[in-house]
Parts: C-alpha cells; structure tokens; sequence
C-alpha cells in the first residue's frame, strides 16, 4: 500500500499564503493524492487543525482511491482577515483496504496579511498568547471574586493606534464591566 502527496504539482510539506488586507484572498492550493499501489486506500480522512484553523477552508476528498486512482482537496485561506499570520496543519490520514491505518501525512499552512500601507491594525491575544475571537468566563453560585480574563492588544499594522476602549457586546453586555488596564508603548 503506498500512496503519493503532492502539492499544487510539487512535492512539499508547507503552503505560504500572502495577501494585503483588503485584498482578494490568495487561490486555493490543490493538493492531490494518488494511490500508487496495488490495493485500496480506505478511510481517507482530511482535518484542519492548529489554533487557526478555522481561518482555511478545505474541500472533501473522496474516503477511498482504488489502486491508480487519485483525488484532491483544495485549501484556501478565508477572505476578509485582518493583519497578521494565522497557521493551520492539513492532516491526511489513510488506511489500507482491511482497515490498518497507514502513516499520515500533514502539510503545514501559513498565511501571512500585511497591512496596507499607514493603515493600523491589531489583534487580541490572551494569556497563552492565541489569537481571541471571544472569551469566556465561568463562577460559581455565591463566588465572590469576579472571574478575570487578561486581554493585550498587539498594534501588527504600520499606523498608530488612538483612542482605544474595551465594551462588552451582545445580549448580556451589561453582566460585564472592563476593568482598569493599563496601556503601554512598545514602539509606534
């Protein structure tokens, strides 16, 4: 049971995206992947995974290729992201035709969107440092002590960011009050 991955024609383990931001997003990458041995391939699965993963999206691949045949899945940064660089792995995993898993293979994806040119742009990260869509909080019945989350904002356009303010959005806003911050230059 063997089988080959290729990546847009070429054999390799990355995919490098670039774009501006408001620009049109990148094309896709086609990755194709072809049965180069003599039984078939079975459970083919394909996974996004990484703390970005949600920024790519990727079509389905067939879950069998019988001996010579091939098949592929295209990968493609979402539009509309802001500034910065958002990574995801591209996880195949395969079995032969009774069932045993066959080594995988992973290709990584970054996408990198430059700021257009005096144009301020940032991103929020929490404590481990992962970008943040959201952020949640849990406390118990009677605990005293609000729960805390800390929040940094990272200027990564070329611009100054002015007259920053956290407000809570969404049904229940009012349950949550920002707390006193603290804003600090590290550069323009």
């Amino acid at each position: 049971y063997k089988y080959s991955i290729a990546v847009d024609g070429e054999q390799k383990q990355s995919v490098l995206f670039n774009s501006t931001e408001g620009a049109e997003q990148p094309a896709a990458a086609v990755v194709e992947m072809g049965n180069t041995g003599t039984g078939e391939l079975t459970g083919i699965n394909v996974s996004l995974d990484g703390d970005d993963a949600f920024m790519f999206d990727r079509s389905k691949l067939a879950q069998a290729l019988l001996a010579g045949d091939a098949g592929e899945v295209s990968v493609q940064p979402k539009a509309g992201l802001q500034a910065g660089t958002y990574n995801a792995v591209l996880s195949i995993t395969v079995n032969d035709a009774q069932g045993n898993a066959l080594e995988g293979a992973q290709i990584s994806l970054t996408y990198i969107v430059s700021a257009k040119a005096g144009t301020p742009s940032f991103v929020l990260r929490g404590e481990n440092g992962g970008a943040l869509d959201s952020v949640s909080l849990t406390a118990e019945v009677g605990y005293t002590d609000s729960p805390m989350a800390d929040i940094s904002i990272f200027n990564n356009g070329d611009g100054q960011l002015r007259d920053i303010s956290l407000t809570p959005g969404g049904k229940d806003a009012g349950m949550f009050q920002p707390g006193n911050g603290s804003l600090s230059s590290l550069g323009e």
